[in-house]
């Protein structure tokens, strides 16, 4: 999947070196990042804390930004196509609560995968008070992960951690190379300076399962989840 996603990019970049109707599109996001697990993974870890007094599993949302410089042809003021390139922060937070013999032990892991991401956008119109809806699939390459682990027993604060994640296809990784998603966007269209500026919101479920172990227990499976705001600044070019 990465050699093609970076054909599509040099095809892209090309045919905008060549286009005069391209228009340059910064973009921000801020966005709430979770991580959806099977049933399978989430009674396994269940099952590794039953011998221990009520145990609990709780997963947590964590805050994460988007970054990215997207080009933008319009076909008509109505539809237009979008892609390019955005930094993608994702991940989400789980706790693991045990008690036995009078003492609670909570363990806090958090993971954090950065993704490099090639969006496929369709912008349309809705209506005809400025707003349109965004829809497409995004392709992303896994350029980094860690984990932070934090622990307290009985509300005393007593370890701390963080680890790297391996990427890659094997047993012994944790985060596959390469994600595929879907995204949609509902936008409010502004102008700024004669040039239209983009605010809305947007929700982007990823397709494809990111732990690697899911290649082994298909059962076995986490996919990344964000809803967010964005705002996107449209330029001629």
């Amino acid at each position: 999947m990465k050699k093609y996603l970076y054909l599509v990019l040099f095809l892209l970049i090309g045919g905008m070196l060549h286009a005069q109707s391209w228009r340059f599109a910064p973009t921000f996001g801020v966005q709430v990042a979770t991580v959806n697990y099977s049933s399978a993974y989430k009674k396994e870890i269940t099952s590794f804390n039953s011998a221990y007094s009520n145990a609990s599993v709780q997963t947590a949302p964590t805050l994460k930004v988007q970054i990215g410089a997207l080009f933008d042809y319009p076909f008509s003021d109505r539809l237009s196509f979008r892609t390019g390139l955005v930094y993608n922060g994702k991940g989400g937070a789980m706790t693991y609560k045990v008690s036995d013999y009078g003492v609670t032990a909570k363990f806090k892991g958090t993971n954090s995968i950065n993704y490099l991401e090639l969006p496929l956008i369709v912008s349309t119109a809705v209506g005809t008070n400025d707003f349109r809806l965004e829809i497409g699939v995004v392709g992303g390459l896994a350029v980094s992960a860690k984990t932070k682990y934090t622990g307290s027993e009985s509300g005393n604060y007593y370890a701390e951690s963080t680890l790297k994640l391996p990427i890659g296809n094997d047993k012994v990784d944790e985060v596959k190379p390469t994600e595929l998603g879907f995204s949609v966007s509902v936008v409010k269209q502004l102008e700024v300076n004669r040039s239209p500026l983009e605010i809305g919101v947007h929700i982007q479920p990823s397709l494809s399962k990111w732990n690697s172990s899911s290649k082994y227990q298909p059962d076995y499976f986490a996919r990344n989840l964000l809803i967010g705001v964005k705002a996107v600044y449209l330029l001629d070019l």
